[in-house]
Protein backbone atom coordinates (compact mmCIF):
# COMPACT_ATOMS: atom_id res chain seq x y z
CA UNK A 1 0.00 0.00 0.00
CA UNK A 2 1.60 3.26 -1.15
CA UNK A 3 1.52 6.68 0.45
CA UNK A 4 -1.36 7.88 -1.72
CA UNK A 5 -3.50 4.88 -0.73
CA UNK A 6 -2.84 5.55 2.94
CA UNK A 7 -3.70 9.23 2.48
CA UNK A 8 -7.04 8.12 1.01
CA UNK A 9 -7.72 5.94 4.07
CA UNK A 10 -6.96 8.86 6.36
CA UNK A 11 -9.51 11.03 4.52
CA UNK A 12 -12.40 8.59 4.84
CA UNK A 13 -15.65 10.06 6.14
CA UNK A 14 -14.55 11.28 9.58
CA UNK A 15 -18.08 11.77 10.85
CA UNK A 16 -19.03 8.21 10.01
CA UNK A 17 -15.85 6.90 11.58
CA UNK A 18 -16.33 8.88 14.78
CA UNK A 19 -19.74 7.25 15.25
CA UNK A 20 -18.44 3.78 14.38
CA UNK A 21 -17.96 1.56 17.40
CA UNK A 22 -16.99 -2.10 17.22
CA UNK A 23 -19.08 -2.78 20.31
CA UNK A 24 -22.15 -2.21 18.10
CA UNK A 25 -21.44 -5.60 16.50
CA UNK A 26 -20.45 -7.56 19.60
CA UNK A 27 -22.46 -8.75 22.55
CA UNK A 28 -20.34 -7.06 25.20
CA UNK A 29 -22.64 -8.42 27.91
CA UNK A 30 -21.27 -11.90 27.21
CA UNK A 31 -17.60 -11.11 27.80
CA UNK A 32 -14.99 -13.82 28.22
CA UNK A 33 -12.27 -13.40 30.81
CA UNK A 34 -9.12 -15.23 29.78
CA UNK A 35 -5.97 -15.54 31.86
CA UNK A 36 -2.43 -14.76 30.80
CA UNK A 37 -0.58 -17.25 28.59
CA UNK A 38 -3.56 -18.67 26.66
CA UNK A 39 -3.87 -19.07 22.88
CA UNK A 40 -7.09 -17.60 21.49
CA UNK A 41 -6.36 -19.43 18.25
CA UNK A 42 -3.50 -21.20 16.48
CA UNK A 43 -2.32 -21.56 12.85
CA UNK A 44 -4.40 -24.01 10.76
CA UNK A 45 -7.42 -23.76 13.06
CA UNK A 46 -10.74 -22.91 11.48
CA UNK A 47 -11.16 -19.14 10.99
CA UNK A 48 -14.78 -18.71 11.94
CA UNK A 49 -14.70 -16.05 14.69
CA UNK A 50 -13.76 -12.40 15.12
CA UNK A 51 -12.63 -11.02 18.49
CA UNK A 52 -12.92 -7.61 20.14
CA UNK A 53 -10.29 -6.97 22.79
CA UNK A 54 -11.81 -5.02 25.68
CA UNK A 55 -8.97 -5.18 28.22
CA UNK A 56 -5.36 -6.37 28.16
CA UNK A 57 -2.76 -7.11 25.47
CA UNK A 58 -2.67 -9.93 22.92
CA UNK A 59 0.30 -10.94 20.78
CA UNK A 60 -0.37 -12.00 17.18
CA UNK A 61 2.25 -13.87 15.21
CA UNK A 62 3.16 -17.02 13.34
CA UNK A 63 5.84 -19.71 13.27
CA UNK A 64 8.73 -19.79 10.81
CA UNK A 65 11.08 -22.59 9.85
CA UNK A 66 12.15 -24.77 12.74
CA UNK A 67 9.21 -23.53 14.80
CA UNK A 68 10.77 -20.08 15.34
CA UNK A 69 8.19 -17.62 16.62
CA UNK A 70 7.63 -14.49 14.56
CA UNK A 71 5.69 -11.72 16.32
CA UNK A 72 3.65 -9.58 13.93
CA UNK A 73 1.87 -7.19 16.29
CA UNK A 74 0.69 -6.51 19.82
CA UNK A 75 -3.00 -5.66 19.98
CA UNK A 76 -4.60 -3.66 22.80
CA UNK A 77 -8.01 -2.73 24.17
CA UNK A 78 -10.30 -1.54 21.37
CA UNK A 79 -8.65 -3.65 18.65
CA UNK A 80 -10.31 -6.43 16.69
CA UNK A 81 -8.47 -9.71 16.05
CA UNK A 82 -8.97 -12.53 13.59
CA UNK A 83 -10.33 -10.17 10.93
CA UNK A 84 -8.74 -12.27 8.17
CA UNK A 85 -11.76 -14.57 8.55
CA UNK A 86 -13.92 -11.76 7.14
CA UNK A 87 -12.02 -11.85 3.84
CA UNK A 88 -12.49 -15.51 3.05
CA UNK A 89 -9.62 -17.12 4.96
CA UNK A 90 -10.89 -20.54 6.02
CA UNK A 91 -7.87 -21.40 8.18
CA UNK A 92 -5.80 -19.28 10.52
CA UNK A 93 -2.28 -18.38 9.43
CA UNK A 94 -1.45 -16.69 12.74
CA UNK A 95 -1.71 -17.37 16.45
CA UNK A 96 -3.12 -15.00 19.07
CA UNK A 97 -1.69 -15.29 22.60
CA UNK A 98 -2.66 -13.39 25.74
CA UNK A 99 0.22 -11.44 27.31
CA UNK A 100 -1.85 -10.74 30.43
CA UNK A 101 -5.35 -11.40 31.71
CA UNK A 102 -7.78 -10.10 29.10
CA UNK A 103 -11.46 -9.44 28.59
CA UNK A 104 -12.67 -10.27 25.10
CA UNK A 105 -15.92 -10.38 23.14
CA UNK A 106 -16.43 -12.92 20.35
CA UNK A 107 -18.70 -13.01 17.32
CA UNK A 108 -19.03 -15.56 14.51
CA UNK A 109 -17.74 -14.43 11.12
CA UNK A 110 -21.16 -14.84 9.54
CA UNK A 111 -22.83 -12.66 12.20
CA UNK A 112 -20.06 -10.06 11.90
CA UNK A 113 -20.56 -9.81 8.14
CA UNK A 114 -24.35 -9.71 8.46
CA UNK A 115 -24.21 -6.86 10.99
CA UNK A 116 -21.47 -4.81 9.33
CA UNK A 117 -23.45 -4.60 6.08
CA UNK A 118 -25.95 -2.41 7.92
CA UNK A 119 -23.37 0.04 9.25
CA UNK A 120 -21.58 2.27 6.73
CA UNK A 121 -19.25 3.76 9.35
CA UNK A 122 -18.04 0.34 10.49
CA UNK A 123 -17.49 -0.70 6.89
CA UNK A 124 -15.06 2.18 6.51
CA UNK A 125 -13.54 1.61 9.93
CA UNK A 126 -12.78 -1.98 8.93
CA UNK A 127 -11.16 -0.77 5.70
CA UNK A 128 -9.03 1.73 7.60
CA UNK A 129 -8.05 -0.84 10.25
CA UNK A 130 -6.88 -3.34 7.65
CA UNK A 131 -5.12 -0.60 5.68
CA UNK A 132 -3.25 0.63 8.75
CA UNK A 133 -2.13 -2.91 9.57
CA UNK A 134 -0.87 -3.46 6.04
CA UNK A 135 1.02 -0.18 6.21
CA UNK A 136 2.57 -1.12 9.56
CA UNK A 137 3.71 -4.46 8.10
CA UNK A 138 5.22 -2.69 5.09
CA UNK A 139 7.07 -0.22 7.33
CA UNK A 140 8.47 -3.05 9.48
CA UNK A 141 9.69 -4.85 6.35
CA UNK A 142 11.40 -1.69 5.08
CA UNK A 143 12.96 -1.16 8.51
CA UNK A 144 14.38 -4.69 8.55
CA UNK A 145 15.86 -4.24 5.07
CA UNK A 146 17.28 -0.74 5.39
CA UNK A 147 18.03 -0.21 9.11
CA UNK A 148 20.44 -1.91 11.47
CA UNK A 149 19.36 -3.59 14.72
CA UNK A 150 20.10 -0.55 16.88
CA UNK A 151 18.06 1.78 14.67
CA UNK A 152 15.14 -0.66 14.52
CA UNK A 153 14.95 -0.88 18.29
CA UNK A 154 15.20 2.88 18.80
CA UNK A 155 12.60 3.51 16.08
CA UNK A 156 10.29 0.98 17.72
CA UNK A 157 10.59 2.76 21.09
CA UNK A 158 9.84 6.11 19.46
CA UNK A 159 6.77 4.65 17.74
CA UNK A 160 5.56 3.24 21.06
CA UNK A 161 5.82 6.73 22.51
CA UNK A 162 3.87 8.24 19.62
CA UNK A 163 1.13 5.61 19.51
CA UNK A 164 0.69 4.61 23.16
CA UNK A 165 2.40 7.34 25.14
CA UNK A 166 0.83 9.70 27.61
CA UNK A 167 2.38 13.15 27.84
CA UNK A 168 3.80 13.88 31.30
CA UNK A 169 5.31 17.36 31.20
CA UNK A 170 8.04 17.17 28.56
CA UNK A 171 8.27 13.40 28.82
CA UNK A 172 6.27 10.52 27.32
CA UNK A 173 5.02 7.68 29.51
CA UNK A 174 4.19 4.27 28.02
CA UNK A 175 2.39 1.95 30.41
CA UNK A 176 2.50 -1.85 30.09
CA UNK A 177 6.01 -1.91 28.65
CA UNK A 178 6.91 -5.07 26.72
CA UNK A 179 9.52 -7.61 27.74
CA UNK A 180 12.93 -7.49 26.07
CA UNK A 181 12.12 -10.73 24.23
CA UNK A 182 8.84 -9.31 22.88
CA UNK A 183 10.65 -6.22 21.59
CA UNK A 184 13.28 -8.49 20.02
CA UNK A 185 10.56 -10.50 18.28
CA UNK A 186 8.90 -7.35 16.93
CA UNK A 187 12.15 -5.82 15.68
CA UNK A 188 13.79 -9.00 14.34
CA UNK A 189 16.71 -8.65 16.75
CA UNK A 190 17.92 -10.62 19.77
CA UNK A 191 16.95 -10.19 23.42
CA UNK A 192 20.60 -9.48 24.28
CA UNK A 193 20.75 -6.68 21.69
CA UNK A 194 17.53 -5.15 23.03
CA UNK A 195 18.87 -5.23 26.58
CA UNK A 196 22.15 -3.61 25.50
CA UNK A 197 20.43 -0.78 23.59
CA UNK A 198 17.91 -0.10 26.37
CA UNK A 199 20.72 0.14 28.92
CA UNK A 200 22.70 2.48 26.64
CA UNK A 201 19.68 4.77 26.29
CA UNK A 202 19.08 4.70 30.03
CA UNK A 203 22.73 5.55 30.75
CA UNK A 204 22.43 8.45 28.29
CA UNK A 205 19.34 9.64 30.20
CA UNK A 206 17.16 9.36 27.10
CA UNK A 207 14.79 6.82 28.69
CA UNK A 208 14.06 5.08 31.97
CA UNK A 209 12.15 1.82 32.22
CA UNK A 210 11.13 -1.10 34.34
CA UNK A 211 8.95 -4.14 33.79
CA UNK A 212 5.75 -2.12 33.81
CA UNK A 213 6.53 1.14 32.05
CA UNK A 214 8.78 3.09 29.72
CA UNK A 215 9.45 6.80 30.23
CA UNK A 216 10.92 8.61 27.23
CA UNK A 217 12.62 11.75 28.51
CA UNK A 218 13.20 13.35 25.11
CA UNK A 219 11.22 12.20 22.06
CA UNK A 220 13.13 14.44 19.65
CA UNK A 221 16.51 13.19 20.83
CA UNK A 222 15.32 9.59 20.58
CA UNK A 223 14.12 10.18 17.00
CA UNK A 224 17.45 11.77 16.06
CA UNK A 225 19.27 8.59 17.12
CA UNK A 226 17.67 6.49 14.36
CA UNK A 227 20.38 6.03 11.73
Amino acid sequence: MGTSSFAYLQQLDTNALSDANWETLFDTQAVRKIKRGVYLYLPDERADKVYLLLEGNVKVGTYGSGGREITKAIYRAGDILGEEAIFGEEQRRNFAYTLESVKIAVISTSDFLRKIRRHHGLHMKLLKTVGNRLLATEQRLESMVFKNSRSRIIEFLHQMGERQGQRVGYEMLVRKFLTHQEIANLTATSRQTVTTILNELRNANVITFNRKRLLIRDMDRLASMVA
